[in-house]
């Protein structure tokens, strides 16, 4: 008898707790292990993350392929090192540091051919939109080129 009447208590509690939660959750947050169960309800952010738009390669001019979409001409394009070092470029590239050169020249040392001309660009994106078609918005944020 003591047993079902304490778990009974013990869900009672946990449905009075979750819904004061609820009630009392300014910020809209979930707490663990109390959920509002409004899975579905929000709409996703914006995206955006920086890439490496190339433009010419060897002494060609080549139709624009981003960085990871261009495994034939760079190395390790689908790598996630490379990708940490665009991510961290564009992050630094409005606050022109030294950090930004840094990260430049690791990117153009390592993983770009000998004479490359590329943009460095922000990608922006509804995630649905990427999802179901694809599209993104590419805006350029400068233009390097690598020579020997």
């Amino acid at each position: 008898m003591f047993q079902r009447k304490f778990i009974l208590i013990v869900i009672f509690s946990y449905f009075i707790a979750g819904i004061s939660i609820g009630f009392l959750n300014v910020k809209d947050e979930e707490v663990f292990p109390f959920f509002s169960w409004s899975l579905f309800s929000r709409i996703p952010n914006r995206g955006y993350q920086y890439s490496v738009q190339i433009t010419e390669y060897n002494g060609q001019i080549i139709k624009p392929v981003l960085f990871q979409k261009a495994s034939s001409i760079v190395n390790k394009s689908h790598s996630s090192e490379p990708d940490r070092i665009i991510q961290n470029m564009g992050k630094n590239f409005d606050k022109n540091t030294q950090e930004f050169e840094k990260m430049k020249n690791l990117l153009e040392g390592n993983y770009l051919g000998n004479t490359t001309k590329y943009n460095l660009v922000l990608l922006t994106y509804d995630p649905l939109q990427k999802w179901k078609t694809g599209k993104q918005n590419i805006r350029i944020l400068g233009e390097y080129k690598k020579t020997l």
